[in-house]
């Protein structure tokens, strides 16, 4: 596994330990930009050195980028959202992504957040980044329910969903029951009913991986279609590439639409996504 860390120079000893655990298992340290640290550089230099880190992103698997980082390490994570590299943002402290200190881009799809000491945070960069998030087709619809209701997901008294599911998948690491997902079907058409995750997983991609592994079934298993979903919070599904639209482009597939405070106290976007083979 290759690995690019990027942070601010006060986090430089934060940096090596960082690189210095994950190079102990085997991984590859794309670039080390703290061996370069010297108050006395020229501008050339700095540019050279800015060449070198950019290289050190693209070329690594995962980037990490520890906070509290400046401007430059910025810039990195900037790069490393455009070439689609799945990234960690390491805090010690909750308080980085609190709405006083946080930037809107913390909460995009590919970036994983973790709070916690530095080994701890090591830990879970290892775990997750071995793909180990494992999915489970689930026939048990029903037994879900709770779970969503749990995560915030509403549901009428009966505790039926609004069609009849075409199929359910669980999500598990190391075993343990991390998210699900029920998908349905309104005609030719699906409809991602229902995906939540377990509360200590979010923010480490069990959500993408979920989406993901339906929008694959779909495909293989019932050629072109398209995939709808009624998102509270659509800069996650943006990024799996759903668009926006409006209400009378979309067939009568949620209950959210017979809602009193649809449009009015609740603004759910509609979204789709046309699925090829």
């Amino acid at each position: 596994m290759k690995f690019y860390v990027g942070s601010g120079m006060k986090n430089s000893e934060l940096v090596n330990y960082y690189a210095k655990k994950l190079k102990e298992i085997g991984w590859q340290q794309t670039y080390n930009w703290v061996e370069n640290i010297n108050n006395d550089v020229s501008i050339e230099e700095m540019t050279e050195y800015a060449k070198l880190e950019s290289q050190g992103v693209i070329a690594s698997d995962i980037t990490i980028i520890l906070l509290p980082a400046g401007r430059g390490a910025h810039i990195e994570l900037g790069m490393a959202l455009a070439l689609n590299k799945k990234i960690f943002l390491c805090s010690s402290s909750i308080d980085e992504f609190s709405i006083e200190n946080t930037v809107a881009f913390y909460g995009l799809s590919n970036i994983i957040q973790l709070v916690g000491t530095a080994d701890e945070n090591i830990e879970k960069i290892i775990t997750l980044s071995k793909n180990n998030i494992v999915i489970k087709e689930f026939k048990e619809h029903g037994q879900l329910v709770d779970f969503y209701i749990s995560r915030g997901i509403e549901f009428n008294d009966d505790k039926k969903f609004f069609h009849s599911p075409v199929f359910s998948c669980i999500a598990e690491i190391n075993n343990n029951f991390v998210g699900a997902i029920t998908i349905c079907k309104e005609g030719n058409d699906f409809i991602l009913d229902e995906v939540a995750v377990v509360e200590n997983y979010e923010k480490q991609g069990v959500c993408t991986v979920l989406v993901d592994f339906a929008i694959s079934k779909i495909k293989k298993e019932y050629g072109e279609s398209k995939f709808y979903l009624v998102a509270k919070n659509p800069e996650v599904f943006k990024n799996m590439g759903f668009n926006i639209i409006q209400r009378e482009e979309a067939p009568n597939f949620s209950e959210c639409f017979s809602c009193p405070d649809f449009q009015k106290k609740c603004f759910p976007e509609i979204m789709v996504k046309t699925l090829k083979k």
